[in-house]
């Protein structure tokens, strides 16, 4: 079986992303449109995408070692020898959910698999990893940032996107997936969209 390339996990996310779309189309779960919708949405559309995939996931998969800290979701395939670690969240203009943004890459980029052998099978082998986080938000300032070509964007946050630029590897796929594009209460018109930066991870078996 041939080894998991970042395409074949980018085109799991966006399919995830495609169902969240097409549930919010037909009913939104927050009080209000212009409010994020939670994100455990997130986590359940895009573990229902994985499984579809044949992968075995986890939510709030504790680090080896750890039970004070947990991943949103944790997805593997054990055939591939492939695991995904990923983390969610809702951005707000605020900069404190930019910032933790970027505690969630240092999270997902520190993540160890348990390796004690009452945790995990014995022959269970894993070669290679992706870190994902991904955020819902109707700011176009941020999709944008995430969806441009250039190598040093200009960052819409008082720093906090620059943080995370410099904390992924090059190698990061950044891109955004419009979940939903109508007028809000007010009249205005708005898009909802899922952010995302999809990256190789080190050795985390």
């Amino acid at each position: 079986m041939k080894q998991a390339t970042t395409i074949d996990i980018e085109r799991i996310v966006r399919r995830g992303a495609a169902s969240l779309a097409e549930s919010v189309h037909f009913y939104w779960p927050s009080a209000k449109l212009q409010n994020e919708i939670p994100e455990r949405n997130i986590t359940l559309h895009l573990a229902h995408a994985f499984l579809s995939e044949g992968f075995l996931t986890y939510g709030e998969a504790h680090p080896d070692g750890s039970a004070d800290s947990f991943l949103d979701l944790l997805a593997l395939q054990p055939h591939q020898k492939v695991v995904v670690a990923c983390e969610f969240k809702r951005l707000y203009g605020d900069e404190r959910y930019a910032q933790a943004v970027v505690n969630d890459a240092q999270k997902v980029l520190a993540f160890k698999m348990q390796q004690s052998p009452a945790l995990r099978h014995p022959e269970l082998e894993v070669t290679h990893g992706f870190g994902l986080l991904a955020a819902i938000t109707w700011l176009e300032n941020y999709a944008r940032w995430f969806t441009t070509q250039e190598d040093a964007p200009t960052d819409p946050t008082r720093g906090a996107f620059g943080q995370l630029h410099a904390a992924l590897p090059s190698e990061t796929i950044w891109n955004a997936y419009a979940l939903s594009d109508g007028r809000d209460e007010a009249g205005k018109r708005r898009t909802h969209w899922l952010v995302y930066a999809l990256f190789p991870l080190p050795s985390l078996s």
